[in-house]
């Protein structure tokens, strides 16, 4: 019996298959990882609108909210604090700490 089974593994239909599986699996990981790093680049970028564009209204921040900005993993959080930069009056107010 486990004679058969090299013999099935040599078969040009079981490598077809094989080479069929290998194929799906680099493209569905390209695809995760194209989607992954799309969205950690929105990210980054919306941390780069918020500080810039909140410097300009507040001034630099100071490290502490530099830092608790950068650690922010959620784009939807980062996209509520674009959104509120121009009716809030203080970094604080912005991330909650006022």
């Amino acid at each position: 019996m486990l004679q058969g089974v090299g013999a099935v593994r040599e078969s040009t239909t079981y490598q077809a298959i094989l080479q069929e599986g290998r194929q799906e699996g680099r493209e569905e990981g390209w695809r995760d990882g194209w989607r992954a790093g799309w969205r950690e680049g929105r990210r980054e970028d919306r941390v780069e609108v918020i500080l810039r564009l909140g410097s300009q209204r507040f001034g630099g921040p100071d490290a502490r909210t530099r830092e608790s900005i950068e650690q922010v993993a959620s784009l939807e959080q980062l996209t509520r604090w674009t959104d509120r930069l121009l009716t809030v009056e203080s970094w604080e107010e912005l991330i909650g700490r006022a």
